[in-house]
């Protein structure tokens, strides 16, 4: 560095003309601006020394010497001298600096690969890219992009790795066509992934989570799934209807008309659960007969396999990020380092970007300390962590902010780390964060449920691997969230937005009581049941039962038609039953007297919209045309209810007022 300092400084004086310097500096300015990777300056400083640049340097590098050569305006050889000299000092302090804290700090997180690639297991297959006329015959390994048409042939099998650690693992006899491939913008490891499959076997593992963009999306002819973090397996062909089968986690079904590609109808598919879209789809249980089948079998090895490779990888990009742990000798530099770059964040967004930076440190910090087992250093840095969410919270509440603080670690305990009683502590301080980010009391008060249900989810966890000890925690930690902003939904003036809050509390309501209901049967199947634990679990499950009794009376006089749909939702398995009983009659006057008589037998599925809507999928003629007048009646009257209830609040708030006066 020395030498290089002396060597600058002894390089001889110079006395070129004006124009020479007009046009150099302009050339420079250019180069400088045209190197979007700075390349340039990157060869220039390895050739210094051993150093290795973080992406940060260089870029405020660029910046600060575009800022410099813009700031003169009359070149002189003056100038050019002092430059010389100042830009070499300058550049060897700030070599110096930036080498040492670059390797006490650690180097940038290595994001999931950028390419999304097709690899063939067995047999061939063909390609067709967006921009070629002709299949291309692959065997091993090849790049893919969207607008890409992909066949396997008969007895093959192939997988797509996509840069967001998705899998997309196909059958042969299939045809998938990429249609999209775009990251989201709060994250680089997350995707916004859409395909087709025309016809054929494709099993998809992905492993996202909620940032307000990212998405897998598989659509065939009649269907159309959507998913964050799940495993299915979807079978289509030309002939026969789309079945899908969830093997984690839950995904969004969309059943569609193939002829008009019009929605029919949409539900959810939890974990476990299988249905073939027939003209009255039925969901069912899967089998452990159907897990056994080798597709299955093999498909499930290999979401173990990808899962194992994705904690390894994970666990080295968190040690990489993490860089420097407290309690080593070096980590002094790498918080004076953080409290250097607060200091020069000198506008409010910069600051921001600064903190949420340093809070994602110290979680990174965290995890690793967590599975290294110093559990009072990992506090630590999550309480160091949760304060700085805090200040954030204080000053930002925009969702773009709240995304960056917390997405990159759940992705990264979603895909990388096991469910362990420490790394719970981690979900934990994730959750806190998101609450503290949350302005809006509608929103809190559905995000404080999901939380919570999420506790519920690590119970059943740590009940089927048998540690009770920390079911009981979790349980604990499961706070039952009272339901205090149902006044404010009531309050909401846009009736769409009330009845969507509406929907998201109640079915959020149900799922918890339904998971009560699981956990109760779970533990009542174990040998040696844990009375006390048993005990909380029964206290729990009927305050949960008590608050969703709550929340339907509050609901009921507001926005009935919420309740008959999700409440009262009518089984459908035996409306082809009464289709049939229908047809008996040939005449009119006598089918209108059957479909009379048949509702009435129905009891709550003759007021259950979704009910008479299948009903009058599988009629025609007049037999449709009456039942259309049914389901309006019903709309009707919903919307009568709602409008008496409205006016019972209006006139309840004008006597107040007159009482009042």
């Amino acid at each position: 560095m020395q030498d290089l300092k002396n060597a600058l400084q002894r390089l001889p004086k110079v006395d070129p003309s004006k124009r020479f310097l007009k046009r150099s500096k302009s050339r420079l300015m250019y180069q400088i601006q045209l190197s979007q990777n700075e390349t340039w300056l990157k060869a220039f400083l390895k050739r210094i020394g051993l150093v290795m640049p973080s992406e940060a340097f260089v870029a405020q590098a660029k910046i600060r010497l575009i800022e410099r050569i813009s700031m003169v305006r009359k070149p002189a050889w003056a100038w050019l001298t002092l430059t010389k000299r100042l830009v070499a000092s300058t550049l060897v302090m700030i070599i110096a600096v930036t080498a040492t804290l670059f390797f006490v700090e650690g180097g940038q997180t290595v994001s999931a690969s950028e390419d999304t690639y097709i690899e063939v297991i067995t047999g061939t297959a063909a390609i067709k890219h967006a921009d070629k006329l002709i299949w291309d015959e692959i065997t091993g390994q090849i790049e893919v992009a969207a607008g890409d048409l992909i066949r396997l042939n008969e007895a093959s099998e192939a997988v797509i790795h996509f840069f967001d650690d998705t899998e997309l693992r196909l059958a042969g006899n299939s045809s998938l066509l990429i249609s999209q491939l775009a990251v989201s913008p709060t994250f680089s490891s997350q995707g916004i992934i859409e395909t087709s499959l025309y016809e054929g076997n494709a099993w998809v593992q992905t492993l996202n989570v909620d940032d307000g963009y990212a998405n897998f999306t598989l659509s065939t002819r009649d269907a159309i799934v959507q998913t964050l973090n799940s495993t299915f397996n979807v079978t289509t062909s030309t002939e026969t209807p789309t079945s899908v089968r969830v093997f984690s986690n839950d995904v969004q079904l969309v059943m569609l008309n193939p002829e008009t590609r019009e929605t029919i109808k949409t539900f959810a598919l939890k974990s476990d659960q299988q249905v073939t879209l027939t003209k009255f789809p039925q969901t069912s249980t899967i089998t452990e007969q159907d897990k056994i089948e080798e597709w299955v079998q093999s498909n499930l090895q290999k979401d173990y396999e990808h899962l194992v490779t994705l904690r390894e990888n994970g666990f080295n990009k968190l040690k990489l990020s993490a860089g420097t742990l407290p309690g080593n000798m070096l980590y002094p530099i790498k918080q004076a380092k953080e409290r250097l770059k607060l200091a020069f964040s000198f506008d409010q967004e910069a600051l921001t970007e600064t903190q949420i930076e340093i809070a994602n440190n110290r979680l990174s910090e965290a995890i690793i300390l967590l599975q290294k087992g110093e559990r009072q250093k990992a506090m630590e840095s999550l309480m160091a962590y949760q304060s700085i969410a805090r200040q954030v919270a204080e000053k930002e509440n925009d969702d773009f902010v709240t995304y960056k603080l917390i997405t990159p670690h759940q992705k990264a305990l979603v895909a990388s780390l096991p469910t362990t009683a420490p790394i719970v502590m981690v979900k934990d301080a994730l959750n806190q964060a998101e609450e503290l980010l949350i302005d809006d009391p509608v929103e809190l008060e559905k995000v404080k449920l999901k939380n919570s249900i999420e506790h519920l989810e690590d119970v059943a966890y740590f009940i089927q691997s048998g540690d009770i000890n920390s079911a009981k925690e979790a349980l604990i930690s499961h706070e039952l969230v009272i339901t205090s902003t149902i006044d404010a939904v009531s309050n909401i003036e846009d009736p769409a937005a009330q009845e969507e809050a509406f929907r998201a509390i109640l079915s959020l309501r149900n799922e918890e009581l339904e998971l009560m209901s699981a956990l109760a049967q779970q533990v009542g199947m174990q040998p040696s049941v844990d009375t006390q634990f048993a005990a909380m679990l029964e206290n729990a499950s009927a305050e949960t039962e008590e608050e969703v009794e709550r929340v339907i009376a509050l609901i009921t006089p507001i926005m009935p038609n919420v309740l008959i749909e999700q409440i009262e939702q009518a089984p459908v398995s035996h409306i082809d039953e009464l289709v049939a009983k229908i047809y008996i009659y040939k005449s009119w006057q006598g089918q209108q007297n059957q479909i009379n008589r048949l509702l009435g037998e129905e009891g709550k599925n003759a007021k259950s919209t979704e009910f008479l809507v299948d009903l009058r999928n599988g009629l025609d003629g007049r037999a449709r045309d009456y039942l259309n007048t049914k389901i309006l009646e019903l709309e009707r009257t919903a919307k009568l209810n709602k409008d008496k209830a409205v006016q019972r609040k209006i006139d309840r708030a004008q006597r107040l007022r007159d009482n009042e006066e």
